[in-house]
């Protein structure tokens, strides 16, 4: 596991091999542990939304969607860097809840969005026991939504909700899900590198390169500050050494106290 920033977000990066170890823990800790992936245009929008910001560091796992979001880091590991292309965290995750029929259910904003959401997860796992489809959309409302999925138990939600439905429905509700693990994922992110179209490809090569200039200039303010902080330090310790330092007319010093003191005497 390591920790890292990006934009100022701090952020973990575990193994496949750790984050499924972790997944065993949260599946039987009795409370609902949210697991999120991140993407470098999800970073952008959080150096705009502090809201957004809050939320991913609030997860208890993150998980990185594209190679970029480490290697701004500095996280170039190559066994890393495949895992991520290859997505094998999702394939190793529902391969799991496959193998022990855990009930699942997907959330999602429409009833279009909720579809291609459910298209992306067979495509890993086309077995999956899933026990329930929902979207804001065909809501009546937040409240009831969640009673329908409560109803179902499921052990694990998966979702794709857009900003910044993702953020506030986390924030109001997340605590009310009755399930062991609830997997957020990013709108309309891309699941199988391998099957995306070129415009998904364009798409996601440009979010890349803009994160690159966003870091770049990020950490090159943050020097540049800890540079100014640094010279105030220095200048501010010079001077308590210049003072400790003067040379004082000891003995006008001794006059002058001599006096006061005569003088509060004499007042009394």
């Amino acid at each position: 596991m390591r920790e890292f920033q990006v934009l100022g977000i701090t952020l973990t990066d575990h193994s496949v091999k750790e984050a499924m170890k972790k997944v065993e823990t949260y599946i039987r800790n009795g409370q609902v542990s949210t697991l999120c992936y991140i993407t470098a245009s999800g970073l952008l929008e959080a150096e705009d939304h502090p809201e957004t910001k809050e939320f991913l560091e609030n997860m208890s796992l993150t998980i990185a969607a594209d190679p970029e979001v480490l290697k701004v880091a500095g996280i170039t590991s190559k066994s890393r860097i495949r895992e991520i292309r290859e997505n094998e965290f999702m394939r190793q995750f529902l391969g799991r809840i496959h193998r022990e029929t855990v009930p699942v259910c997907l959330l999602s904003d429409t009833k279009e969005s909720l579809k291609k959401l459910e298209n992306g997860i067979l495509s890993f796992q086309s077995k999956l026991n899933i026990t329930g489809r929902f979207s804001l959309e065909e809501a009546s409302s937040e409240d009831s939504l969640i009673n329908d999925i409560n109803v179902l138990a499921p052990a694990i939600i998966i979702s794709d909700l857009s900003y910044p439905a993702r953020e506030e429905f986390y924030s109001e509700h997340h605590m009310k899900l009755h399930a062991e693990i609830w997997l957020i994922l990013k709108h309309d992110m891309a699941l199988d590198h391998g099957s995306l179209s070129l415009l998904e490809k364009l798409k996601q090569f440009f979010s890349q390169k803009a994160l690159k200039r966003s870091v770049d200039q990020y950490n090159k303010e943050e020097s540049a500050a800890l540079e100014e902080e640094k010279k105030k330090e220095q200048e501010h310790t010079e001077t308590l050494l210049k003072f400790d330092t003067q040379e004082f007319d000891t003995e006008a010093i001794e006059k002058g106290l001599a006096e006061s003191e005569t003088e509060n005497s004499e007042e009394n």
